[in-house]
């Protein structure tokens, strides 16, 4: 309190020297002078019950782009910016920056604009641990189109196999990807579900059996554990863990290739949720997986609902195209745990039905099925929530040549 006085009264005997614009106070120039710098560093300092305004830090994060790029994302809620720098990719953009603006929403989310698609509004979405949203990316051959990013907070990560395990085992992933076959790109989307061995501190093997991009092959996602490794449903792959890195890295004798794969916990459920990055800066391959690990699957919103979709596709007559490939913002009512929807088909006339089971084909994953005759270009899928909000989806439709793939990355909100 007498520090306080002190600084009131200094105060108050420099507002009347501004005033009288005199030396009328009976005090020595210099000693006013060092005063009121005190009164200035006490200030700067909280001393004296001054009030400090920290600076907002920005966050950093592990950014995995669904093209199967990787880097960093950086959000600042300060100067309302992001930028994501490309670190690998399988499209020449190492070293790429995409930088945009941000406006914070009353129900936390945040507006999205950038420079290279002006005028196309996205949104960016975090939880505790995750950041997700839709990065503009010019590819080449094929232009401008908007990639979703699956984003791990900087800090979180987890560097230790047994806690990544330690809850549960129990895999789930969906994946998207390219491989070039004769020099052309050859694109699958698979739903995969199967189990972690934790090896060692620093080692973790993952066993995923997938559907191979077809529904037909669903089931073999249900008895994981007794399937022969490496067969053409089930893989096997191991990763360390790179301190330099801070990254699980699978070691691969190709040149060029790297594969990485980060980590965190989920608060909001208790899961560990993560993604696998391949990229080959040769441009043969490409692959972005996205996994939870746990048995606490939330519950979904039902109801009428605001859907966020963010799709990295294979085929324009398979994905979000307006306003621009790769996002699709939409009001949309779900309902039930086992549902059907119909509406009339593209081209044929007949009435297209779509099928919605949950828990299926294994507890915690959605499938959806359309019917194939009447359903043209519309996608079965396999899909399950990293959150209440957050949903992940691969979708195929092998009626077409070349196949339609695609990866979705989705929130959900009332």
């Amino acid at each position: 309190m007498v520090l306080q006085r002190r600084l009131a009264f200094i105060a108050a005997r420099f507002k009347y020297y501004l005033i009288n614009r005199k030396f009328k106070l009976k005090i020595n120039k210099y000693s006013f002078i060092f005063e009121i710098s005190a009164a200035i560093v006490l200030t700067a300092c909280g001393g004296g019950g001054g009030t400090v305004v920290p600076a907002v830090i920005p966050t950093s994060y592990s950014a995995g782009l669904a093209i199967g790029d990787s880097g960093i994302l950086v959000v600042d809620d300060d100067i309302k910016t992001y930028s994501l720098t490309i670190e690998n990719s399988s499209f020449g953009l190492v070293g790429t920056t995409i930088n945009g603006s941000i406006f914070k929403n009353a129900d936390g989310s945040y507006d999205a604009t950038n420079s290279l698609t002006p005028g196309i509004t996205s949104k960016l979405f975090k939880t505790t641990n995750l950041a997700v949203m839709a990065i503009p990316v010019t590819l080449p051959t094929v232009g401008t189109i908007y990639s979703p990013v699956f984003a791990i907070k900087n800090g979180t990560s987890i560097s230790d196999a047994n806690i990544i395990v330690s809850s549960s085992n129990t895999v789930r992933s969906v994946d998207y990807g390219y491989k070039k076959v004769a020099g052309v790109k050859s694109y699958k989307a698979t739903g995969g579900s199967g189990y972690a061995v934790a090896n060692s501190t620093n080692s973790i093997t993952f066993n995923i059996c997938d559907n191979d991009g077809h529904s037909a092959n669903n089931s073999n996602l249900v008895n994981c554990i007794n399937a022969p490794v490496n067969s053409v449903f089930k893989k096997s792959a191991t990763f360390t863990y790179s301190s330099s890195l801070n990254k699980w890295v699978q070691q691969n004798t190709a040149n060029g290739l790297n594969i990485y794969a980060v980590f965190t916990k989920t608060p909001e459920n208790g899961n560990v949720v993560g993604y696998i990055d391949t990229s080959d800066i040769s441009g043969e391959q490409s692959s972005f997986k996205i996994v939870s690990i746990g048995s606490n699957m939330p519950v979904s919103i039902t109801g009428t609902v605001n859907v966020s979709n963010y799709q990295a596709c294979s085929s324009i007559d398979n994905c979000a195209s307006v306003p621009t490939q790769g996002i699709y913002q939409a009001v949309v009512t779900i309902s039930g745990n086992n549902s059907s929807r119909l509406e009339p088909a593209h081209d044929n006339g007949g009435i297209c039905t779509q099928n919605s089971n949950f828990n299926s084909p294994v507890d915690g994953m959605l499938s959806t099925v359309w019917d194939p005759i009447f359903c043209n270009y519309r996608a079965d899928g396999l899909s399950f929530n990293i959150t209440e909000n957050l949903f992940v989806m691969a979708g195929y439709y092998d009626l077409i040549t070349p196949n339609a793939s695609k990866i979705a990355v989705m929130w959900i909100s009332k």
